[in-house]
């Protein structure tokens, strides 16, 4: 989960949330992994040692022989158009994506800002696809 309690996502829900972008080595694109959870079933879980009192967890969760499993999405934005595009992945049922980045490189361990860069050049990049299935 999140780690956060029911009661922090309801104090919290009307904030917004970060989103993580792999963006292109010449930042002309940028890409990004969406999932689509809203079919996924709930889990619970108790904070036992939360002080003064126990707090409930609450998150999407996709338990094994569950039907409605994620969905995951990965699009790719042109800056310069302002157009975004979908990538078709959907060659595994049930999969998980994730876009591969460059290495961070030691002159920027300091940086306040280090984008992620995906590995690849401007106009193709690197992506993994995993299936419980496999």
């Amino acid at each position: 989960g999140s780690g956060d309690s029911n009661v922090d996502k309801e104090k919290n829900k009307m904030k917004r949330r970060p989103v993580f972008v792999f963006w292109s080595p010449d930042s002309k694109y940028f890409a990004l992994n969406r999932v689509d959870n809203r079919k996924v079933k709930d889990l619970w879980v108790i904070n036992s040692i939360a002080d003064p009192r126990p707090t409930l967890e609450t998150y999407k969760y996709w338990m094994p022989g569950e039907k409605d499993a994620p969905v995951e999405h990965l699009l790719v934005f042109d800056l310069a158009a302002k157009t975004s595009r979908e990538i078709s992945v959907g060659m595994f049922k049930d999969q998980d994506v994730s876009v591969w980045s460059e290495p961070a490189k030691m002159s920027s361990r300091d940086d306040d800002y280090r984008p992620a860069i995906w590995l690849g050049n401007g106009n193709q990049f690197y992506f993994s696809r995993t299936s419980r299935d496999l």
